[in-house]
């Protein structure tokens, strides 16, 4: 089991994602739709304890804060030696920042700087990535709404997703004429 702050793509971003291509491919288990995310923080040790704190850090940081404007694309790309088929995600780095700089070292430090993605495909052990599903385009965009602490526990069908809180970011005020 483990926990992560998520932001959920929403609108547009949502049909831009429905529509990219799929192809049945041998070892690839393209993600459904409720497991689309854009990850801020994660956590593979979970207690109450760490909960609780995640669930504080969520309403501190969204009350900081207005919603992050989220970019996706220009394209999949590779991520991480397992092969995961991903599409870019910018936008939420100072989100990410905050968040670490209220978890302190709560969490231990990142095993790598925070590299903001929504993941598409993964493959199952032992296959490699077909080079024809990396560089296909895809742009989209949405503001986050909210951050939501999100429980993930394996099933032979891949992770299942519990929303546990959802903090919701303050509208942003309209420009001053």
């Amino acid at each position: 089991m483990s926990v992560f702050l998520a932001l959920l793509p929403s609108g547009d971003a949502l049909d831009a994602l429905r529509s990219h291509p799929r192809p049945e491919r041998e070892g690839v288990r393209w993600e459904p739709e409720r497991r689309w995310h854009v990850t801020v923080r994660y956590s593979s040790h979970v207690d109450d304890a760490i909960v609780a704190m995640l669930t504080e850090v969520a309403d501190e940081v969204t009350a900081q804060l207005g919603p992050p404007a989220i970019l996706l694309g220009p394209a999949t790309i590779r991520l991480g030696r397992d092969g995961t088929l991903v599409v870019p995600a910018t936008g939420a780095e100072l989100l990410a920042r905050v968040v670490d700089e209220a978890l302190g070292d709560a969490l231990g430090t990142r095993d790598h700087s925070f590299l903001g993605h929504l993941t598409i495909a993964r493959l199952r052990r032992h296959r490699t990535l077909d080079p024809d599903l990396i560089g296909v385009p895809i742009t989209a965009s949405f503001e986050a709404s909210e951050l939501c602490l999100i429980e993930s526990t394996s099933s032979p069908e891949g992770s299942v997703y519990e929303i546990h809180h959802r903090a919701t970011f303050p509208p942003m005020a309209p420009p001053r004429p």
